[in-house]
């Protein structure tokens, strides 16, 4: 059995959306995060739910391989 996660962050369609197989929506609540605001905050500036943004925000930690926000942040420090 195939990682589902690695299945969706590598797939081709991903790939073509973001060279990191983020969409672009989640790199927008990828700036945001990176920018130190709170879910709740991040759904106020996106007019989305809190619960969108979590989603969003667990998708991106199986494609960077993260644990935490923080690991987030770091990773993309490293990458700029």
């Amino acid at each position: 059995a195939s990682d589902w996660s690695s299945d969706v962050c590598s797939s081709d369609l991903v790939r073509a959306a973001m060279p990191e197989g983020l969409t672009k929506r989640e790199r927008e609540v990828l700036g945001w995060l990176q920018q130190g605001l709170s879910n709740k905050e991040i759904a106020i500036a996106m007019a989305i739910s809190p619960r969108t943004i979590q989603k969003h925000l667990q998708r991106i930690y199986q494609c960077l391989g993260a644990q935490t926000r923080y690991e987030i942040i770091a990773k993309r420090a490293c990458q700029d």
